[in-house]
């Protein structure tokens, strides 16, 4: 079953502004660690954008945007409750892997060892699945991946 297939990594971005979608994550990204108001602004609207255009994928890669953010001002229960939300809302792997790397910082920071190993273990579990089949990563897939 391929990456990009029913299982797997997300559908293959099409329209223009899935790929809009796909920039502003990028750009928000690069800010996270230089302006953490922008991440949240950008976070915000890259959620608002997903939900417009109906992107799965997007609306997760928010909520880990927001996810960091609020790891950041070190409200985990929100951060940890973010991250699981991108679990129940998308059957992509790299964003459940976003979201179980999350969970990991979380835990580690809080001083749950056997949630960050078990979280740990789902996220090598994830990493071998890509992994596997890394030749169907769309380009976005790529640069989340690496």
């Amino acid at each position: 079953m391929a990456i990009a297939g029913l299982s797997g990594c997300g559908e293959m971005r099409r329209s223009g502004e899935s790929r809009t979608v796909d920039s502003l994550f990028a750009h928000a990204v690069s800010w996270q660690y230089r302006n953490i108001d922008s991440l949240e602004s950008n976070a915000m609207q890259l959620q608002n954008l997903s939900e417009h255009v109906h992107d799965r994928d997007g609306k997760a890669e928010a909520l880990l945007l927001m996810a960091m953010y609020s790891f950041q001002q070190m409200d985990f229960d929100r951060a940890s409750a973010l991250a699981r939300q991108i679990q129940h809302s998308t059957p992509n792997q790299l964003e459940r892997l976003g979201a179980e790397i999350m969970l990991m910082r979380v835990s580690q920071r809080t001083g749950e060892n056997h949630a960050f190993f078990v979280h740990r273990g789902k996220a090598e579990r994830y990493l071998q699945r890509i992994a596997e089949e890394q030749s169907a990563l769309t380009p976005h897939q790529l640069y989340l991946y690496n």
